[in-house]
């Protein structure tokens, strides 16, 4: 898994997180992208983006009371949880 912060407040930085996300289309593995300060303020295009989880929380960007969370995932997710080798650990667990 590849987890990038979009956009972070402190210091301003946006992440280039559309081209991390062709970058990384041919690897085994899932993106996920943390959207707490952008979304609702900067495009966020998830599926062009080949985001395959986001998450965010309401009180940045959107202005609205905390603890309210959105997110969203890509069927990608689930498929990659089922893999073999994902099942065989889950069982030593």
């Amino acid at each position: 898994m590849l987890a990038v912060v979009h956009a972070e407040t402190s210091t301003g930085v946006r992440n280039p997180v559309a081209d991390i996300g062709k970058l990384i289309t041919a690897l085994p593995c899932l993106y996920l992208v943390d959207t707490v300060t952008s979304l609702g303020g900067i495009e966020i295009t998830q599926d062009a983006w080949h985001i395959d989880a986001l998450y965010s929380s309401t009180q940045k960007c959107l202005s609205c009371p905390p603890g309210l969370d959105d997110l969203g995932l890509e069927m990608l997710v689930d498929s990659f949880f089922r893999l073999p080798m994902l099942k065989a650990l889950r069982e030593t667990l």
